[in-house]
């Protein structure tokens, strides 16, 4: 794999370099039209040099938070979510090197050793099994519903009220997150329990069931492959099959609860 703090830290060296050289070529050119036309500092062609530190300022926190995204995405488990605490990885670094510049190799080398090989992995299946927990409902003492054999959870969802006047059900936009994440962390436990077809069909359900532009239909089916998930108009129920639903009761049970274990 890479090493994107050293990548960065060569590409931000260049791109301050070229900056405060557009900086003073610009007071330059500004100086020397002054001089020449006696002009004051409002009545100049070129305009005002450019605001070099607040422009590098700008760029380093992108380059921060592009290190923060790349480590989210390569350390987290198939099809999951890892989320990274940005002023946490901040204080943690130190923030700033003795020249007041980020120090990206640094913090590379603190994402790698933080959340490199399975450490990121676990992370993320906590995070995920917390989560799910709480948009479910569920804690060590909770009686879930079971019916038919299969066990039965819900979430609540909102159709959108303008939409609904014109005679169309779609979720509404500050749904459309939350559910996105959940899939996400349904994934997660897909990917621990090694389940790879459900994970597939997770990925394929969370898509068109996030999306505010698709049209909700009552008591559609979608999923599969272990978890069945049916739209009603207020919520999305999730069907476990025995097998999955004991599996899952395992994760939440491992993961979700280990701080009350």
């Amino acid at each position: 794999m890479p090493n994107f703090g050293v990548i960065y830290a060569a590409l931000f060296e260049e791109y301050r370099q070229k900056v405060n050289g557009f900086h003073f070529s610009m007071r330059d050119l500004k100086t020397r039209e002054q001089a020449s036309m006696g002009l004051d500092d409002y009545s100049c062609s070129f305009g005002s040099e450019v605001d070099a530190e607040r422009v590098i300022g700008m760029a380093q926190e992108k380059i921060f938070r592009q290190l923060i995204y790349a480590a989210q995405k390569q350390f987290a488990p198939p099809g999951g979510l890892l989320s990274i605490d940005e002023f946490a990885t901040k204080r943690v670094c130190g923030m700033y090197n003795t020249e007041k510049r980020l120090d990206f190799v640094k913090v590379w080398a603190y994402l790698e050793e933080t959340y490199g090989g399975d450490r990121g992995v676990e992370e993320a299946w906590r995070q995920a099994a917390k989560a799910l927990g709480k948009e479910f409902g569920l804690s060590r003492d909770t009686a879930v519903e079971v019916r038919g054999g299969k066990t039965i959870l819900h979430i609540r969802i909102y159709i959108d009220s303008f939409d609904k006047k014109n005679g169309k059900n779609k979720i509404s936009y500050t749904c459309c997150e939350r559910i996105g994440t959940t899939f996400h962390q349904l994934q997660a436990f897909a990917s621990w329990a090694e389940l790879k077809d459900l994970c597939d069909s997770l990925d394929i359900a969370g898509r068109r069931l996030s999306n505010h532009h698709e049209e909700i239909v009552s008591r559609a089916n979608y999923g599969g492959n272990g978890i069945q998930v049916v739209t009603f108009l207020n919520r999305y129920e999730f069907r476990f099959m025995p097998e999955v639903a004991e599996q899952f009761q395992i994760f939440i049970g491992t993961f979700g609860f280990e701080e009350a274990a």
